[in-house]
């Protein structure tokens, strides 16, 4: 692989995965659930990401690998277990980027009117071709698209900073501390994507770079985050009319009807971006698992030119539009973020075996809010991957 990436690249594409459709409804839930303590919330989750990006960080100095947590799993983790997971893993970027694509459809249908799918198809057709065209040049639209979506929530976050009402931050004594806790789970999905940035470490010209971009993606996505939250506490209340789209009716009151196309704008750009940064990463677990004889070795192919698997890249996208167009999405929207989570909890516990200590932390709280996904998704989810373990168990006995 080609080394292209710097330091701003590889901010780009964690800031670009992270920031994709969650905060525009997990910010409204949040704020239902707790009130002003959502607050809280946002600022323990991202202890929690910090911490887990800190792991992150150190496996890739250890073990830099463009398959990030497959190949951390893989090294400090039993074999059959670490191989049925980053089929799993796959799944779940498949899932996603499907997710993503219909999300991106539905927004923009409401300019362009043609199926949600349709629109979607093109979204995902264009994506995987920027990222087959190279990492250079793919970051630089990603770079854009961030700088765009970022600015539009600065920019209605400043621009309701008029309607902050004081008594709006009542903190009801200490006590009230403890409804921070329930929203953290789904908030802390939000901060899903600065794992894909350890995918790029081999195309990156200084791999230390790799753990400046996790820990300055991870602050800047909180600012935003924060900012966001506080605003819409102060303006909103503690229980907006529309709780998941409150983010959208603090931008319709403080900008009218420019507000709602600004969010709505944003939107667009952010699953775009997104969808773009789960292909970029998922990509390269393919490439590396074939790497290692665990898939179709063809998809090691690199363009001679490029330096892109564009194998993988085209494997990966043309499943995600089979899943977009046969999968009924609304059935399997919480399966990528369980997995994912399931990732976080495996990569802390290699972590942890690794030395780590301080990754037992992060396990233990990732391991509770799995317990509390849908019981359906996590069922099936655990028993696929109890099976898929059990028949590479078989390949490597």
């Amino acid at each position: 692989m080609k080394k292209r990436l710097k330091l701003g690249d590889l901010v780009g594409i964690g800031v670009g995965s992270m920031i994709g459709g969650g905060i525009f409804v997990a910010s409204g839930l949040a704020i239902s659930q707790a009130g002003p303590w959502a607050i809280f919330s946002f600022i323990l989750a991202t202890a929690i990401a910090l911490m887990t990006g800190c792991t992150y960080a150190k496996l890739c100095m250890k073990y830099p690998s463009a398959g990030g947590s497959y190949s951390f799993l893989r090294a400090k983790l039993p074999i059959p277990l670490s191989e049925a997971f980053g089929k799993l893993l796959l799944f779940g970027y498949l899932a996603a980027i499907s997710l993503y694509g219909a999300t991106f459809g539905v927004y923009l249908a409401q300019f362009i009117r043609l199926d949600h799918r349709l629109l979607g198809s093109f979204l995902i057709a264009l994506m995987g071709l920027l990222n087959a065209l190279g990492v250079k040049e793919n970051s630089k639209v990603v770079n854009g698209l961030v700088i765009l979506k970022v600015s539009i929530l600065i920019f209605v976050a400043l621009a309701s900073l008029t309607l902050l009402k004081p008594e709006n931050f009542y903190f009801d004594g200490y006590l009230g501390l403890l409804k921070a806790l329930p929203p953290i789970s789904f908030i802390f999905i939000g901060f899903q994507g600065f794992e894909i940035i350890v995918n790029a470490v081999e195309e990156t010209y200084d791999k230390r770079d790799i753990v400046k971009a996790i820990y300055l993606s991870i602050t800047s996505v909180a600012i935003v985050y924060l900012l966001i939250v506080t605003v819409t506490i102060g303006a909103l209340g503690s229980r907006p009319i529309h709780e998941e789209r409150a983010l959208f009716d603090l931008a319709v009151r403080s900008l009218g009807n420019l507000g709602g196309a600004l969010i709505t704008l944003s939107a667009i750009i952010s699953t775009a971006s997104a969808t773009n940064g789960a292909i970029f990463g998922s990509s390269r677990v393919l490439y590396s698992m074939s790497r290692n004889n665990s898939s179709y070795r063809g998809f090691i192919y690199l363009h001679p030119k490029r330096g892109t698997p564009v194998l993988a890249i085209t494997a990966i996208s043309a499943l995600s539009l089979i899943l977009l167009w046969l999968l009924p999405l609304r059935s399997v929207a919480s399966v990528p973020s369980l997995i994912f989570l399931i990732a976080f909890l495996l990569v802390n516990l290699a972590g942890y075996k690794e030395g780590y200590k301080y990754s037992l932390l992060p396990a233990l709280i990732i391991a509770y809010f799995i317990t509390f996904s849908e019981p359906t998704s996590l069922a099936i989810t655990l028993g696929v991957l109890t099976f898929l373990t059990f028949i590479e168990f078989l390949k490597y006995k």
